[in-house]
C-alpha cells in the first residue's frame, strides 16, 4: 500500500482499528489487545535498551542512513510473540539484529534460524545476536536454514518472519510461507513500502491464502494461518 492509499484509506483503518465493525472474536481480541495494547509489558525497557545501544553502536562505527526498527514497531513485535509464544522462529533477513533480539526476549528457551547471507559484512548485527549467545543459529544458505529450523520444529507452530529478501530468493521464500500456512504458523513480513520484493511476497501470500486473517497498516503485516479461521482481511492503523 503507497503513501496515497494509506491516507484515502486512513478513516476505515482507524474505524476497524478500534474494533468497529470486527466480528471474529479472535481478530477483536488480536487488534485490540495485541497490535493496539498500550498498556506496557515486561521487556520494554529491555527492549529500549537494546534500541539505545544499538544507536550509539552505529554512531561510533559513523554509520549513516540507519534503518533501525521503531521502539512502537519492535514492541508490537514483542506482542506478536508473546501471544503466540513461539519456541522456535524462523527470520529472513537482518540490517541489525534487533528485531530477532526482540522476539528471543519473549522467552528464554526460544531459538531463531536467521537465514542472511551478508551476515559476514553485518558486525553489528552480530554484535547484537551475540547477546543471546547460543539460542541463535545463523545461515547463508537458505535450504539449510529452512531444513535445521524444521528439525527443530518438529510437531510446534511455526512462527516466520521476513524482514527482507532478495529477488533471486523470492521463489524459495514464497513456497516456505506456504508450508508455514499449511502448518497453522504465523507469518510476519515487514518494510512493504520500503521493499518491492517484500510487496511481492505480501501480494502473493494473500492471493494464495485459502483460510486464516491477516492484519496490516501497509507497512508491515501479519498472516496468522489457523485453519479454523475464517478467511479475512483487516486492514488497520496500528
Amino acid at each position: 500500500m503507497g503513501r496515497i492509499s494509506r491516507y484515502c484509506t486512513a478513516l476505515s483503518r482507524y474505524h476497524k482499528s478500534n474494533g468497529f465493525g470486527i466480528h471474529s472474536p479472535f481478530a477483536f481480541n488480536f487488534v485490540l489487545n495485541v497490535l493496539r495494547e498500550r498498556l506496557p509489558y515486561y521487556s520494554y525497557s529491555d527492549i529500549d535498551a537494546d534500541r539505545h545501544r544499538l544507536i550509539r553502536s552505529l554512531r561510533f562505527r559513523r554509520v549513516r542512513h540507519q534503518r533501525i526498527i521503531s521502539s512502537k514497531n519492535a514492541k508490537m513485535l514483542f506482542r506478536v510473540a508473546n501471544y503466540f509464544n513461539p519456541q522456535c522462529i524462523m527470520q529472513i533477513g537482518t540490517n541489525y539484529g534487533m528485531s530477532g533480539r526482540t522476539l528471543l526476549r519473549v522467552s528464554s528457551s526460544s531459538q531463531l534460524y536467521l537465514f542472511e547471507p551478508m551476515i559476514a559484512q553485518l558486525p553489528v548485527a552480530s554484535e547484537t545476536l551475540a547477546q543471546c549467545g547460543k539460542r541463535v543459529h545463523t545461515f547463508t544458505s537458505l535450504e539449510d536454514a529452512y531444513s535445521q529450523y524444521t528439525e527443530q520444529l518438529a510437531d510446534r507452530m511455526p512462527f516466520l518472519l521476513v524482514n527482507s529478501l532478495s529477488a533471486d530468493d523470492v521463489q524459495s521464500v514464497c513456497r516456505i510461507v506456504d508450508e508455514v500456512v499449511a502448518r497453522n504458523g504465523v507469518v510476519v513480513m515487514r518494510n512493504l513500502t520500503s521493499l518491492p520484493e517484500m510487496q511481492h511476497m505480501w501480494n502473493y501470500a494473500i492471493k494464495a491464502a485459502a483460510y486464516g486473517m491477516t492484519f496490516s497498516n501497509g507497512k508491515i503485516a501479519f498472516y496468522v494461518a489457523n485453519k479454523k479461521l475464517p478467511r479475512q482481511d483487516f486492514m488497520l492503523w496500528f
